[in-house]
């Protein structure tokens, strides 16, 4: 019985002090919780829009340069029939040229042809660019253009 009274007294006095604790501290952890929990479920929240923001600008770019590329392949097309066209047009007329000319006149349709093909190149070199410039200054943003210039100049690197 005498071992009772001694275990008895200790453990009421730790029940006692646990339940003054668990009262006292009680109000002030549950407040730690709850905006401990608020301010993580807030930051989750930001991080969400922030994300589905990132994904739908690369959504949007991505389907701007799949539109670019295939702008710029329809504009290739496009000029290598006309070249096509021209060059098929300027070889038949030399041709004929030359058929009905003597053998100066031959030589000198041909130098004809070549600085003819070559100014339709250049011709065609200025058209495809201009082209570009009015399609990708339309279609492309700042940052597109900074992208593109770094990539032209790693490029132009790379070719020498």
């Amino acid at each position: 019985m005498e071992i009772l009274k001694e275990l008895l007294m200790p453990t009421l006095n730790v029940v006692i002090l646990s339940t003054a604790l668990f009262l006292l501290i009680r109000p002030k952890f549950r407040a730690f919780v709850t905006a401990r929990h608020n301010e993580i479920r807030e930051k989750i929240e930001k991080n969400s829009i922030l994300l589905k923001q990132a994904r739908e600008q690369y959504e949007d770019f991505s389907a701007r340069l799949l539109a670019s590329a295939r702008e710029t392949e329809s504009i290739r097309n496009q000029m290598k029939r006309d070249a096509e066209n021209s060059a098929a047009a300027v070889v038949g007329a030399a041709k004929q040229a030359a058929g009905s000319l003597i053998q100066d006149a031959k030589r000198a349709s041909e130098q004809l042809f070549v600085d003819v093909k070559n100014e339709l190149r250049a011709e065609l070199a200025a058209k495809i660019v201009e082209r570009a410039e009015k399609t990708l200054s339309q279609k492309i943003t700042g940052e597109d253009r900074t992208r593109i210039r770094v990539e032209f100049s790693k490029t132009l690197e790379t070719l020498k």
